[in-house]
C-alpha cells in the first residue's frame, strides 16, 4: 500500500515534498502510528494527514530542494565513480 504525497502548483515544491517525506519528522510518526500483524504492518492515513508542518515559503522550498538535490546527484556521481574504480 502507498500513501500518495502530491505537490500543490506553486504552493509546493515536488522535489521539497520529496525531501520532507523522506525526513524524520514525517517518517518517525508515520512508523509509530503502524497498525496490522508483523509482516502487514500500515501507516495509518489519518495520523499522517494531521501531522502539522511550517512550511517556507514556494521560492524557499525551490532553494532547499536543490541544494539537497545537488547532493543527492553528487552522492550518485561518486558511486558511479567508485564503482568503475572497483572493476
Amino acid at each position: 500500500e502507498y500513501i500518495v504525497f502530491r505537490a500543490k502548483e506553486e504552493v509546493t515544491d515536488p522535489d521539497y515534498v520529496y525531501y520532507l517525506v523522506c525526513s524524520s519528522n514525517i517518517r518517525e510518526v508515520a512508523i509509530k502510528s503502524m497498525v496490522g500483524s508483523s509482516g502487514r504492518q500500515r501507516v495509518q492515513t489519518d495520523v499522517v494527514q494531521n501531522i502539522e508542518i511550517e512550511m517556507p515559503i514556494f521560492d524557499e522550498q525551490v532553494k532547499i530542494a536543490s541544494i539537497l538535490k545537488s547532493f543527492d546527484d553528487k552522492i550518485t556521481l561518486n558511486n558511479a565513480i567508485n564503482k568503475n574504480l572497483a572493476i
